[in-house]
């Protein structure tokens, strides 16, 4: 069977034309991607209070006020305009926490010089872990100081922000001083403290859907 011209030039016409048909689909579908805005309803009705289950206002993160690992007053006044992480931990953790800890590195990594993304881990065992043990974490983790912020503070409001903040917790029991938060959530937050994502921090994969989420909404954002 002889190979002639045209038939060189058709089955190059072929290739091209199901490269410009794959790139279509490929860019209609992601060209109308949308990360959404999390709500009360987007979330198992266990971890809203039932007060505010049917609240007709936009959620947003709530004022917080801790010290990091530096001693410094944390608050959300700081995090204004950033897109942030959010999550809870305990040093003494033997279990997901490490492992959660080195994911959360790795986000550290990809946005180490980018100013406009920042990381916040809440303690969930303030009684133990206080400045100076979160200060020691920190520098056995290699965790930047000026990009992901360690956070202690009461009890009390540790819980709230968790529960009423991130919807990260479920109701426990009414003495506060016998609860005990933990998550293996990772919770994205935009430049308007809206929650855009949750993700489970033990999973590399989620990980990398984390990733693509933050430059996503960076983009979104400065277009």
């Amino acid at each position: 069977m002889y190979v002639t011209l045209s038939m060189i030039t058709k089955s190059r016409s072929l290739i091209f034309l199901a490269v410009i048909v794959t790139a279509y689909f490929f860019y209609s579908k992601y060209s109308s991607f949308e990360l959404p805005i999390l709500d009360r309803k987007d979330f198992d009705p266990d971890l809203i209070d039932s007060e505010d289950f049917n609240s007709k206002k936009e959620h947003k993160i709530p004022d917080f006020e801790f010290l990091d690992q530096e001693g410094r007053v944390f608050t959300n006044k700081d995090l204004d305009g950033k897109i942030y992480i959010a999550d809870f931990f305990f040093t003494s953790c033997a279990g997901i926490c490490p492992i959660m800890t080195k994911n959360m590195f790795k986000i550290q990594q990809e946005f180490i010089n980018d100013p406009f993304v920042k990381i916040v881990s809440h303690t969930v065992h303030p009684e133990k872990d206080s400045v100076a043990v979160l200060n020691e974490y920190a520098k056995l983790n290699n965790i930047d100081s000026k990009k992901w912020h360690l956070l202690t503070g009461d009890k009390q409001e540790l819980y709230d922000i968790a529960r009423k903040g991130y919807f990260a917790v479920s109701k426990v029991e009414e003495n506060i001083q016998d609860a005990f938060i933990h998550t293996e959530n990772f919770i994205l937050v935009d430049n308007n403290q809206r929650i855009r994502g949750v993700y489970n921090g033990t999973m590399p994969y989620e990980m990398t859907r984390l990733v693509e989420d933050i430059y996503y909404l960076k983009k979104s954002i400065t277009n």
